[in-house]
């Protein structure tokens, strides 16, 4: 993964929240796994996945995770908040060594939709689409092939086993 973040020049990796949820992360020292919320007893004042998003992270056992993306946007970040479950959306901007972390994983689409395959960091080079993710231009005119590469690929997700300490966020951007 040191090559892919080299290669394409990975400066952040990035989480969405509420902007309600900032003092809270401040206070418990970083971002924490559904399953590590829940078993210290943390109230979240606003949620970026929905109830039945925590059942399947549950049931496929993903809630040990924090997720993540490669993109400062996500499609779920956009469903929440069109949906009016994230009023005031805010991507929390990551570093990137993360990625080197014991247990992290990756997933080319949303990790718990049913037939998602989880991949280790060697398996994810090959897997996600980091090109698309990367080197399409925001200004150029994209085909509709490459609309739909870069769509895609904005499904993925990382999976940083149970905590991303507050050091390790370099700032928030607001939506």
């Amino acid at each position: 993964m040191q090559e892919i973040i080299k290669q394409y020049g990975i400066d952040a990796v990035w989480h969405f929240t509420d902007e309600l949820n900032l003092s809270l992360i401040k206070q418990h020292g970083g971002v924490y796994s559904l399953r590590e919320i829940e078993r210290r007893g943390i109230k979240v004042p606003i949620y970026g996945g929905n109830q039945q998003s925590h059942e399947l992270d549950k049931q496929k056992g993903l809630d040990c995770y924090v997720h993540l993306s490669f993109a400062p946007y996500h499609p779920m970040c956009y469903a929440a908040t069109k949906e009016g479950r994230i009023p005031k959306p805010v991507y929390l901007r990551i570093d990137p060594s993360i990625l080197l972390n014991d247990g992290v994983r990756f997933c080319a689409e949303a990790a718990n939709k049913t037939g998602a395959v989880l991949l280790d960091p060697k398996d994810a080079e090959s897997e996600i689409d980091f090109e698309a993710l990367f080197t399409f231009s925001p200004i150029e005119e994209k085909t509709p092939a490459m609309q739909k590469r870069l769509h895609d690929a904005e499904k993925g997700e990382i999976l940083i086993p149970d905590f991303i300490p507050v050091d390790l966020i370099l700032a928030a951007r607001y939506v």
